[in-house]
């Protein structure tokens, strides 16, 4: 999905403060539950790209985004899907890249 421009809507367990001081999220134990989109990655960074809901106030460089390395997408989302933007489910359109 990421790769043909699709977000992909899902949430995570998270605690407070939900990154560091990079906008990096931060691993540990969850205190609530949180629903962002994935909106790119980065291979050379090895991190993907994250649009948070709280607005352009917030995140790097006031865009509204933040960071999850690779390497910790397992305990980021251990119990939540992720799930691909699309007009509807049915199978022909989970192929096309329009949104």
């Amino acid at each position: 999905s990421l790769a043909n421009g699709m977000p992909i809507f899902t949430g995570a367990r998270v605690g407070r403060p939900m990154t560091d001081s990079t906008w990096y999220y931060r691993p540990g134990a969850g205190t609530g539950g949180h629903g962002f989109q994935i909106v790119g990655y980065d291979d050379k960074e090895e991190h993907y790209i994250c649009a948070n809901s709280w607005g352009e106030q917030w995140g790097y460089r006031k865009s509204g985004k933040f960071f999850v390395h690779y390497a910790d997408v397992d305990s980021l989302f251990r119990s939540y899907v992720f799930l691909p933007y699309a007009k509807n489910f049915s199978t022909n359109s989970m192929a096309s890249n329009e949104p």
